[in-house]
């Protein structure tokens, strides 16, 4: 089984060095890595050149401008060779070296499509949360089917891309795992959630978001539940994420990105409708069963839970909580 593992980079010369040398690491598997780089000026370009002398499995694929986060993954997702599609942040490594064969040993015994790993702040070593349901930390020690991944460290099987197309590069950053994870919903493909495989997060546990993260953020949460669910609970997820976003702007005191946020998310409505393809009922309600059940084994995955049970069981979970992933999209 060979491993594509794709690296976007934008002037992270150092953490970049550090993701690599965590992927060369992984033992007795097949490889290839593929860094897209964003036009970088801190000399990423030669540290690859260096790089690619000790390990020639390494390509390096360079865009002419900054194209965000979500496009350099499209494009390492279309040079890719390999079975399994590894996206890794360029500020995040491996924790340890059989990483991939854990990955691909629980490909076959779960039959699931996309393996998402446990995620632990690098200079804490706190644990950052998941992206949905079970964000109870006595959660995060056990393995289920979900929905949802932390676009952090995420292995893919190839054909997912085939079957569902890639990211929304209209996005640019912030908000693509939640309209994938839709899409994957649709076609009836399941992610695993498996903290045996750990990745260490660079993120400065300090650092406040940005205004212009959470615009992108609230923007295209939009976007991706107007493309992807049914009318009323896209009604209802719309609601709650513009009282959701307006405690942020108030807390942080950046009142302005809502309203843009609102403003283009109108503007961008003609694409939205013409790339509508909502959820059933059956498999919005077994998708809402994921979100709210950790779900431990393939017998269990026909459950069917509601918009109300999701929105009862998010708040049971993130109220008293006051981790990072608090206020992560509804």
């Amino acid at each position: 089984m060979l491993f594509s593992v794709i690296i976007g980079t934008w002037n992270r010369r150092d953490d970049l060095s550090g993701a690599i040398d965590s992927v060369a690491g992984q033992k007795h598997v097949a490889k290839e890595v593929i860094v897209i780089d964003n036009d970088s000026s801190d000399g990423t370009g030669q540290l690859i050149a260096d790089y690619q002398k000790k390990y020639p499995y390494i390509r390096y694929i360079r865009m002419d401008k900054n194209t965000g986060v979500i496009a350099p993954r499209n494009k390492g997702v279309t040079e890719a060779k390999g079975e399994v599609i590894f996206i890794l942040d360029d500020d995040a490594v491996l924790a340890d070296e059989e990483s991939f064969l854990k990955v691909a040993s629980k490909f076959e015994e779960t039959g699931a499509d996309v393996i998402t790993a446990k995620i632990i702040n690098f200079h804490t070593r706190e644990d950052e949360g998941y992206m949905f349901a079970h964000n109870r930390v006595r959660y995060h020690d056990k393995s289920f089917f979900a929905f949802g991944f932390n676009g952090s460290a995420t292995f893919f099987r190839k054909y997912v891309f085939d079957r569902i197309g890639y990211f929304d590069e209209t996005f640019f950053r912030q908000g693509e795992e939640l309209d994938f994870s839709y899409r994957m919903s649709k076609a009836g493909l399941l992610t695993y959630y498996y903290p045996d495989v750990v990745v260490l997060h660079k993120a400065n546990p300090h650092r406040q978001t940005s205004s212009r993260i959470n615009y992108f953020s609230f923007r295209n949460t939009l976007i991706g539940i107007w493309k992807n669910l049914p009318f009323f609970e896209a009604m209802v997820m719309s609601t709650m994420n513009v009282f959701l976003y307006a405690g942020i702007a108030v807390r942080s005191l950046s009142l302005l990105f809502p309203l843009r946020s609102l403003m283009d998310f109108t503007l961008a409505i003609p694409y939205t409708m013409r790339n509508r393809h909502p959820l059933d009922r059956k498999e919005a309600q077994r998708m809402f069963y994921l979100m709210t059940h950790p779900v431990s084994n393939s017998r269990e995955l026909r459950g069917e839970a509601t918009i109300g049970d999701y929105i009862a069981y998010y708040l049971a979970s993130k109220w008293p909580g006051k981790n990072r992933s608090e206020w992560r999209a509804l």
